[in-house]
C-alpha cells in the first residue's frame, strides 16, 4: 500500500514538474491573440503545445501555420465552407528544420501594425519553456514564411482547392470570399434543368470548367450554386435570364465589381 501511494506521489510530482513555463509577451497584441488562439485550438482540435518536450517552432498567420521541428516543418490551412460551415484542413510536409530560423532574432522583434495587414503570431517551445508572441506583419519572418510557401506550398494548395467542395470561403484581408462552385460532373445525376442551364450559359460564351470562375448564380436575388440549380425542376422555374459581360451592357448597370466577372445566371422560380 505504501508502494502504491509513493508511486502515485512521484507521478502527480513529475506532471507537475514537467510542465513548461508559459510566457506571453507583454503586449496587448499578444494578449489578444494568445487567447484567441486557445479557443481555436480547442475548437479544432489542433495539438497545444505548451507543455511539449519538443523543441518547436509554431508561426500562425490568418489560417495558415507553420510548425517546424528538428524532423521537418508542417504547414496547414484552414477553410471555413459559410454554407454549412464545415471546416477542411489542407496539410503538407516541408523538408524544412527548426534550424531555418533564429529563436532570438524572433524574441527581438518589435510587432508593426499596418492597416489592412494580417497579424502574425509565434509560439516558442524551448528547454521547458513556451513563450508566445504577436509580431505584427512586415518584417522577416513574414518573408520568409512567404518564400516557402511561394516555392513549396502555392502549386499544391491551388490544386487542393480546385477540388473543395462548393462554397464560400473565407479568405483573409477581404470581405469577399473564396467562391468554390463546382459544377455537376456525373451526366446521370444531371436534372434536366440543370442540362438546360448549361446549354444556355456555353450559347452565351460562358464557360463552367474552373470551380473558381464560375458565373455569379442568383436563385430569387440568392446567391447560389449548380448543385441548387440541379435541385430546381423545370415546372417550378419562372424565367432564366444570362448576362455576358463582354456584350451585355445590361451587366454593366445591374452588376458592378468582381462578382459578375465570368458572367450572371438569374433564376426565378413561380
Amino acid at each position: 500500500m505504501k508502494f502504491l501511494l509513493t508511486m502515485l506521489i512521484l507521478l502527480v510530482l513529475n506532471s507537475v514538474y514537467s510542465q513548461n513555463k508559459i510566457e506571453v509577451n507583454d503586449d496587448k497584441y499578444s494578449m489578444f491573440f494568445y487567447e484567441s488562439l486557445r479557443m481555436d485550438l480547442a475548437n479544432d482540435s489542433i495539438k497545444n503545445i505548451e507543455n511539449s518536450t519538443e523543441k518547436i517552432i509554431r508561426i500562425w498567420r490568418g489560417h495558415q501555420m507553420f510548425s517546424f521541428s528538428q524532423k521537418n516543418c508542417i504547414y496547414s490551412r484552414k477553410f471555413i465552407n459559410s454554407k454549412n460551415n464545415k471546416i477542411y484542413f489542407y496539410k503538407q510536409s516541408l523538408d524544412i528544420t527548426i534550424d531555418t530560423i533564429s529563436i532570438n532574432l524572433i524574441k527581438s522583434i518589435k510587432p508593426k501594425v499596418y492597416l489592412g495587414c494580417i497579424f502574425t503570431a509565434i509560439e516558442i517551445v524551448e528547454n521547458n519553456h513556451y513563450f508566445f508572441k504577436s509580431i505584427g506583419c512586415k518584417n522577416f519572418i513574414n518573408s520568409l514564411i512567404f518564400e516557402i510557401y511561394n516555392e513549396k506550398i502555392k502549386s499544391n494548395i491551388e490544386n487542393y482547392i480546385q477540388n473543395l467542395p462548393s462554397g464560400v470561403y473565407k479568405k483573409e484581408r477581404s470581405s469577399i470570399g473564396l467562391v468554390v462552385n463546382q459544377p455537376i460532373k456525373d451526366v446521370n445525376n444531371q436534372s434536366s434543368f440543370y442540362k438546360r442551364t448549361v446549354k444556355l450559359l456555353s450559347e452565351n460564351n460562358i464557360k463552367i470548367d474552373d470551380p473558381l470562375k464560375q458565373p455569379l448564380i442568383l436563385i430569387n436575388s440568392q446567391q447560389s450554386f449548380f448543385e441548387d440549380v440541379n435541385e430546381l425542376n423545370e415546372k417550378d422555374v419562372k424565367s432564366v435570364r444570362v448576362f455576358d459581360k463582354s456584350k451585355d451592357s445590361t451587366y454593366t448597370r445591374v452588376f458592378s465589381g468582381d462578382s459578375g466577372k465570368n458572367g450572371v445566371l438569374i433564376i426565378k422560380t413561380k
